[in-house]
């Protein structure tokens, strides 16, 4: 019991140390990620390298996610969890029809000179998804 408390106490001065010394944690979201309107900034073939102009649309509720490919007109749907990651957050996304799990990374990003904004990436069928949101209105 003394050695868990011990950990314990150390993680907790962890955060502090490193809070006081980067300030105000902007990488961990304030919103939810269903709370995020989800715009493609970039879709990449991992294999070239090869940017992709597909237009694909990323919706979330409490539980699940639709990915809508607009220009062949398919949704594809499944479930999700978020798991506390660094500064962020993993998202385990279950795609139906298929078995094994994609993972992403649930974020924040800032580009000079802006505010930081939500930011969402992961790879499926050898293509790395960009997306960028914006609170929901």
């Amino acid at each position: 019991m003394k050695k868990i408390l011990s950990f314990l106490f150390l993680i907790f001065m962890a955060g502090i140390i490193l809070t006081a010394c980067t300030g105000k944690d902007q990488g961990l979201p304030d919103k939810k990620i269903y709370n995020v309107k989800w715009t493609l900034e970039s879709m990449i073939k991992t294999d070239d390298g090869v940017e992709l102009s597909n237009d694909m649309a990323l919706k979330f509720d409490k539980k699940n996610f639709v990915m809508t490919d607009r220009n062949s007109a398919y949704d594809y749907t499944g479930t999700y969890k978020l798991k506390k990651a660094g500064a962020g957050y993993e998202v385990i996304m279950k795609f139906d029809g298929f078995e094994e799990p994609v993972t992403g990374i649930y974020g924040m990003r800032t580009y000079k000179d802006k505010d930081p904004k939500p930011d969402l990436v992961f790879e499926h069928w050898d293509t790395k998804y960009s997306f960028i949101g914006e609170e929901k209105k």
